[in-house]
């Protein structure tokens, strides 16, 4: 799963992330705006959906996202 985040004004701001699977954080990041990220889940198999959550803090602004659906292939 590649992961970008950015200001709709393109400016440079401190964020805080956070990929969240079944309500615990697998994967947090403290970055500058605009970053990115890419996270492999060790855990998904072949035929097996799961969903995550993506919420991003900068400042007094909070961001969630709706559920990300992710269904495991074979590679």
């Amino acid at each position: 799963m590649d992961v970008n985040v950015a200001r709709a004004d393109g400016a440079a701001a401190p964020v805080e992330l956070r990929l969240i699977k079944a309500g615990h954080v697998v994967k947090r990041i403290t970055a500058t705006t605009p970053c990115e990220f890419h996270y492999v889940d060790p855990q998904i198999r072949s035929g097996t959906r799961t969903y995550y959550r993506l919420l991003a803090r900068a400042g007094d602004a909070r961001l969630v996202s709706n559920p990300i659906f992710i269904q495991g292939e074979t590679p």
